[in-house]
């Protein structure tokens, strides 16, 4: 998957968990910045491990804490990365 669809899709969950509006400005803000709290950030990471079918450390989102840096780290760790399904609502 690109990095860019792999951002496209933390967006989108994000923004559905949120009840907002992001766009690529989001990207490089900080998930604190975005309203993310504990609980957010450990429903996030559980809708993306279910997605790609692998157990995540919720506490990647304090060590990759944005859309881009947390879309690379995903990239680069799980080989073969298809989310392109929409995340369980």
């Amino acid at each position: 998957m690109r990095p860019q669809a792999t951002e496209n899709q933390i967006m989108h969950e994000l923004a559905r968990l949120l009840d907002c509006h992001l766009d690529f400005r989001s990207l490089d803000k900080s998930f604190h910045e975005l309203g993310v709290d504990s609980l957010v950030g450990i429903r996030l990471i559980g809708q993306l491990a279910d997605a790609i079918g692998h157990e995540i450390d919720p506490s990647i989102v304090f060590d990759y804490p944005s859309i881009r840096e947390l879309a690379d780290y995903l990239e680069q760790n799980f080989v073969g990365l298809d989310i392109t399904e929409p995340l369980a609502s």
